[in-house]
């Protein structure tokens, strides 16, 4: 689908600086593959998966009533909004919509 080199780092919580990032589709669904020198800033390089949701304040407002922790406040970054939280128990996800959703 892409292969950027030069992805914003805001993406992998290094702000300023770029990565990249190729983003494939397949049979299997939907992958997005971030090269990197590994060096990530916690949670970042923690969460096991992403999960595309329909509307993300609706998302983090029944998480959050179920008691899931948001670690990285949603932005906006390459048409999509994204953040990260913390589900109890610790497992960590990135959760992400279509920008404007």
């Amino acid at each position: 689908m892409s292969d950027d080199s030069r992805a914003p780092g805001v993406e992998i919580g290094r702000a300023g600086e770029h990565y990249r990032s190729i983003r494939l589709e397949s049979a299997f669904g939907k992958m997005n593959v971030l090269a990197t020198d590994g060096h990530l800033p916690y949670p970042y390089g923690h969460e096991m998966m992403g999960y595309e949701v329909a509307d993300m304040a609706d998302t983090l407002r029944r998480g959050k009533d179920s008691g899931v922790t948001t670690l990285v406040a949603p932005y906006v970054s390459g048409g999509r909004k994204a953040a990260i939280v913390q589900f109890p128990g610790g497992y960590i996800a990135e959760i992400h919509s279509t920008e404007g959703q």
